[in-house]
Formats: structure tokens, sequence, C-alpha cells
């Protein structure tokens, strides 16, 4: 996270999507956390969080609790969140709506392909009526346009990311003025010496951006 303020907290990243089998392996994980020094879990699945709570991590909320607005803000500032993902639908003028005044932290997205949906289905399997594709395995899908998109697999949950990566480096500036405490750098499949380079453009303020990008949702977004 580029930009987080005030804070040296380590936090580890769980999946959203959790059947019960995979629920309980993640609480074990949160005991090897606790030993490994970590303080604050960020997660979407609310299952996920509570148990983090009764842990007594410190919790961050992902763009997959949806929030939107200030109600949403005040329920899971009560919840015990200390830091909350804006909705990824947002404008620019509901992102400031919702953070400007906040009670807690608000972060959004400044660079990553976004997850555009999360599948609890093989692909492989509805494609070739087999499942004989490897888990953690990345695979692609090619649309009409002949785009490729990332698909990765974790157990039987299939998340298709986009071609194209968002990125506000060069408007950076438009996003604090929004009241947001900071700005969210995600990285998928991009080499080590690429992330460095985006992290530091990011945190040096450098008007750096890809060949290819989207602007998201900042410059439409949902009514």
């Amino acid at each position: 996270i580029a930009g987080l303020r005030n804070t040296r907290d380590v936090v580890a990243a769980f999946p959203t999507i959790l059947r019960q089998e995979a629920l309980d392996h993640a609480v074990v994980q949160l005991e090897v956390c606790r030993r490994r020094g970590i303080t604050g879990i960020a997660s979407g699945n609310v299952g996920l969080l509570l148990e983090a709570r009764r842990g007594g991590f410190k919790l961050y909320g992902t763009s997959d609790l949806n929030a939107s607005n200030a109600a949403a803000v005040a329920f899971w500032q009560k919840f015990g969140l200390c830091s909350l993902e804006a909705s990824r639908e947002l404008n620019l003028k509901y992102l400031a709506a919702m953070a400007k005044g906040s009670p807690i932290p608000i972060e959004t997205i400044g660079y990553g392909k976004i997850e555009l949906m999360k599948i609890e289905n093989c692909l492989i399997s509805v494609a070739k009526n087999e499942c004989n594709c490897a888990p953690q395995k990345t695979y692609e899908l090619l649309d009409r346009k002949e785009v490729r998109m990332r698909v990765s697999r974790n157990g039987c949950i299939s998340t298709v990311y986009n071609s194209v990566p968002v990125a506000t480096a060069d408007r950076q500036n438009e996003l604090w003025d929004c009241g947001i405490s900071a700005i969210k750098l995600v990285f998928t499949d991009e080499p080590p010496d690429v992330c460095r380079k985006i992290c530091l453009d990011y945190l040096e303020e450098r008007k750096c951006m890809p060949e290819q990008y989207t602007r998201g949702h900042y410059y439409r977004g949902a009514e």
C-alpha cells in the first residue's frame, strides 16, 4: 500500500470465498501469522474477519465487502475494521462522499489488474467436460475481441482478471483529493523488477504509466 500513513503493521491477505474446509484451514493459518509477528488481517470474508477479530488481530476490509457509502463505513467501523477499501465501482464523486469525514481510513486501488469475477467452477471442466487442470496454475480466457484475460485457480475457485491494469500514477493527486488515506497497489503476474518500479512511481509521485491501462470506474462509476 503506497502512502498508508502512521503504520508499520504487516498485514496478511486472505481469500474472500472460503468453503468450510478452507475456512478451517485459514483459521489455522491465523495462528501461523501470529507466530510470525503479523498483526493485521485483510479479507472480504466476514467469517474469516470474525475469527481474526476473536484472535485480536487488526482488521482490514478489502473491496470484496463492496462498501460504497457512509452507512457501510459506519457498519464496518462498529464491526471493528481499522481501515476499509472502497468499492471499485465508485467514481471520484462517490469516493469522495464516502471518504471525506470517514471515521476510519478509506483505501482505494491505484494500480492493478482487477478481478472481473470469481467462479466456483473449474473452467477447464466446463470447456472439456473433465477437470485436468493443475491447482495454482495460471490459464487464460480469450474473449470475442481476442483479448487474453488471466485466470488463476485456487482449489475450486477460478478468478478472471482484466487484461490491462487500472493505473493512476499520473492522476493520483485526484485520488488523494477525495480524502482517502491509502492508495493500494495490487500485483498479480508482474515480475519483481516491475513491481519495484511501480511502487517507486507512486511513492515518488512519478507520472509513469504502462503502455496499456484503464482508469477503472473513477471517471464513470456507479450511479
